[in-house]
């Protein structure tokens, strides 16, 4: 035991833009801060918020999630997808899988003293919308 102790994770990042962008790994940049980063994060430190049971897991999601549709065929969309051209409903798609994936890790997690929930944290007066179109800011 080295000690390490996660009483609780808190998975907050968050991105939305009008353009299309790859990040150096090669994904769809909303796919990956919204939902991919915080998945791998949260399964790295599992063992670790088992171990320091009682535990949990927020993840910090949407409303936009409600205009959300999930095609297993096509996650990070293509550039001719009107998905993306769409903003707020790819962005939706992203906090759609981030709910899902929160609602199975705390059922697969059951019986272990570690809870995942998701929020939508409400509105906020902060930059996160300065590259969407003004009206919606």
């Amino acid at each position: 035991d080295d000690g390490m102790k996660i009483d609780a994770l808190i998975n907050n990042a968050g991105f939305c833009s009008q353009s299309r962008y790859t990040t150096p790994d090669g994904l769809e940049s909303m796919l990956q801060v919204n939902h991919l980063g915080h998945m791998l994060l949260t399964n790295l430190v599992l063992d670790v918020l088992k171990a320091s049971a009682p535990s949990r897991i927020v993840h910090l999601s949407s409303l936009a999630h409600a205009y959300g549709t999930i095609d297993l065929e096509q996650l990070e969309g293509t550039d001719d997808d009107p998905l993306n051209k769409i903003t707020m409903l790819h962005y939706g798609n992203t906090k759609l899988m981030q709910i899902l994936y929160s609602n199975e890790l705390n059922r697969r997690l059951a019986g272990t003293g570690v809870v995942s929930n998701s929020v939508h944290p409400g509105a906020v007066d902060s930059e996160f919308v300065r590259f969407l179109p003004e009206f919606i800011q």
